[in-house]
C-alpha cells in the first residue's frame, strides 16, 4: 500500500495486537496522536472487570468500540486482540483470544471509521506509545478476522484411501483416514493467512520424531496425539492431546523463524476427529470460531503439564508421537 498517500484511507482492514496477559486495571496498550491537517487519534485499552475498548476518532467525530468485561484471565501468557472494520459494509468487530482458552470472545457494532494510510504507517512505525506489556501489532487489508481454529500447512501429507495427499489438493467430500482405522469426509475447507510472527507464528513437527518421512508444519495451537507408557504413567490414560506450542522444545519441535505472513488450511470433518499425516495424528478443525465448546475425542494437556511428558519421552530417548 502506498502509505504516504495524502487522504487515502483503508476502507476494510483488520488489526492485531499481542499483548502479555493479565493487563492491571486501565492498561492503555496503544496510544496514537496526530495533529496534522485534523485531530486524529486511535488508541486501545484493556482492563480486567471493564474489557477491551478501540477509541477512534478522526476531526470532530469520535467512535468507542467496546468488548465489555469482566475477562477471565486465568492464565498467564499471551493474549490476542483483534479489531476489523469493513467502511463500505457498515460494520466493526472486535475479538480477544486469552491464553489457555480455546472460545475468542466477539463483540460486534455498526459505523466504523476507516484507518488513513499515514496513521498506519505512523502505527507500524513506532509513531505511537506503546505500553511495556505489548508485544507486537500488525495491519492487513481485509475486514474478515482471522479464523479461530487450528490449520496445518498446504504441504503438510495427509492419508487418504488412495494414500497421501497434500492438504491444499484436498477438496470438500474427499475421504481422510483417522486414528480408529475409519474413514471421514471433509465438510469444509477454511483456507487461513495470518500474520508470521507471534503468537501464530507455526510450529514445524521434525521427522522422525513425529511424522514420517518429512516435517510438518502446524499453528502453535494444532493438538498433536501423543501416546505410549510414558503418558500412561503421567496421566493414567493411554493417549493425550497436546498443542503443539508445548512440544515445542527446540529439537523433535521447534517454532519457524519470524516471517511476513503464513498460513494453511483447517480441514473440518464435522465432529472433530484425528487426522493421520505420516504416522502423527492431528486433531482436525473445531468448525471455526463460532463453532461452540471444544471437543476432543480424549483429554488436551493443559501447557503446564506437558513439560514434565517431554522430559519422561526424552530420558527414554522416545519423543515419538503417536
Amino acid at each position: 500500500m502506498a502509505a504516504d498517500r495524502t487522504g487515502a484511507v483503508l476502507a476494510a482492514g483488520s488489526f492485531v495486537l499481542e499483548f502479555e496477559a493479565p493487563p492491571g486495571p486501565g492498561t492503555v496498550l496503544l496510544d496514537y496522536q496526530a495533529q496534522g491537517g485534523w485531530p486524529r487519534a486511535f488508541s486501545i485499552f484493556a482492563d480486567p472487570q471493564a474489557g477491551v475498548a478501540v477509541m477512534h476518532r478522526q476531526g470532530a467525530r469520535l467512535a468507542r468500540h467496546l468488548l465489555p468485561g469482566p475477562l477471565n484471565f486465568a492464565e498467564e501468557g499471551t493474549a490476542q486482540i483483534l479489531f476489523a472494520w469493513d467502511g463500505p459494509g457498515r460494520r466493526w468487530q472486535l475479538a480477544l483470544d486469552l491464553p489457555g482458552q480455546r472460545r475468542r470472545i466477539v463483540q460486534q457494532g455498526a459505523d466504523p471509521m476507516p484507518l488513513p494510510l499515514a496513521d498506519i504507517a505512523a502505527l507500524c512505525r513506532d509513531g505511537a506509545v506503546r505500553h511495556r506489556r505489548l508485544r507486537w501489532l500488525g495491519i492487513r487489508q481485509g475486514s474478515a478476522l482471522p479464523l479461530g481454529a487450528a490449520w496445518i500447512g498446504p504441504a503438510t501429507p495427509i492419508d487418504t484411501p488412495q494414500g497421501p495427499q497434500r492438504a491444499d489438493r484436498l477438496r470438500i467430500g474427499d475421504a481422510v483416514l483417522t486414528a480408529s482405522g475409519g474413514e471421514r469426509q471433509i465438510r469444509a475447507l477454511h483456507r487461513i493467512d495470518l500474520p508470521g510472527r507471534g503468537a501464530p507464528a507455526p510450529v514445524r513437527l521434525r521427522a522422525p520424531y513425529f511424522a514420517r518421512p518429512g516435517d510438518i508444519l502446524v499453528s502453535p495451537d494444532q493438538p498433536v496425539l501423543i501416546s505410549g507408557a510414558e503418558v500412561e504413567y503421567l496421566f493414567g490414560v493411554e493417549q493425550v492431546l497436546a498443542e503443539a506450542a508445548d512440544l515445542a522444545e527446540g529439537r523433535a519441535a521447534l517454532r519457524e523463524p519470524a516471517r511476513t505472513a503464513t498460513g494453511g488450511l483447517a480441514l473440518d470433518l464435522g465432529r472433530p476427529d484425528l487426522l493421520l499425516s505420516g504416522g502423527c495424528a492431528l486433531l482436525s478443525a473445531q468448525g471455526g470460531a463460532d463453532a461452540g465448546a471444544f471437543s476432543a475425542p480424549c483429554r488436551v494437556l493443559h501447557g503446564f503439564e506437558v513439560p514434565p511428558l517431554l522430559d519422561l519421552l526424552g530420558r527414554k530417548g522416545s519423543r515419538s508421537a503417536a
